[in-house]
């Protein structure tokens, strides 16, 4: 059955959805079956990243009969994209019962081994109702105060909603991977006094500009820099993805 791997952030300009699609793009190139779910559903853009133009989109699925394997976009490397809408407004604001009837039916109709669910910044209820469903959950921050406030947000009501076992958090942007533990460790010291359980951590993503050159191209991290230290830190993030699994 296909696992779900949230990742999210409490404040949007993070880099969500590049490690989003880079950490399923690093599943694939490892041999595993993999589609990236744009859950930003009102506000997609997890197509510009992977440099696609969908016929189709989740409101195709949800209320147009549409079957998933109709929806899904092949990309590079072999990984699919299930793409939100943008500025669709029945997207934006799914009640709970039409979220929980999207994560069966994806269960029940996906036949990859693990699908990254691409989450829209914030704490609305949409949000936290996508990554409560998710078997692991990665939480993306930098180095700023209204990151760590915001990303502490999203942990305080993910823990309200189940155990923070599987919730990892993934500093991004770091200098170095020192850089990264400490803003961890800063983290989990908040974690542990104020909600009584520590959070995981997952590793550091680091500083690169091919990063930001590959967006800027519209091409995969991998096609446009495969020997970039972004694109290995990407590998080596998901193998540590795969073995909390």
């Amino acid at each position: 059955m296909v696992q779900f791997i949230g990742v999210a952030s409490g404040k949007g300009g993070v880099g969500k959805t590049t490690t989003a699609v880079n950490i399923g793009l690093a599943l694939q190139s490892l041999g595993r079956k993999v589609s990236l779910l744009d859950a930003d559903m009102g506000l997609a853009n997890a197509q510009l990243f992977l440099g696609v133009t969908p016929k189709l989109s989740l409101a195709d699925f949800l209320f147009n009969d549409a079957k998933l394997e109709d929806v899904q976009v092949p990309c590079f490397g072999g990984m699919t994209l299930i793409p939100g809408a943008s500025g669709d407004s029945s997207l934006a604001n799914l009640p709970t019962p039409s979220i929980a009837n999207l994560i069966e039916n994806l269960r029940n109709q996906s036949s990859d081994d693990y699908m990254i669910f691409d989450i829209a910044a914030g704490i609305s209820h949409q949000n936290t109702e996508m990554l409560a469903a998710c078997d692991l959950c990665l939480i993306v921050m930098v180095d700023e105060p209204s990151s760590i406030a915001d990303a502490y947000g999203v942990i305080k009501l993910q823990k309200e909603k189940k155990s923070n076992a599987s919730t990892f958090l993934l500093p991004n942007r770091s200098r170095d991977s020192e850089s990264g533990r400490k803003l961890y460790e800063k983290m989990n010291g908040l974690c542990m006094s104020f909600l009584g359980e520590p959070i995981g951590f997952m590793g550091t993503l680091l500083e690169d500009p091919d990063i930001r050159m590959s967006i800027i191209k519209r091409e995969p991290l991998p096609k446009a820099f495969p020997s970039s230290r972004s694109w290995k830190n990407f590998v080596e993030i998901s193998m540590a993805v795969e073995k909390n699994l």
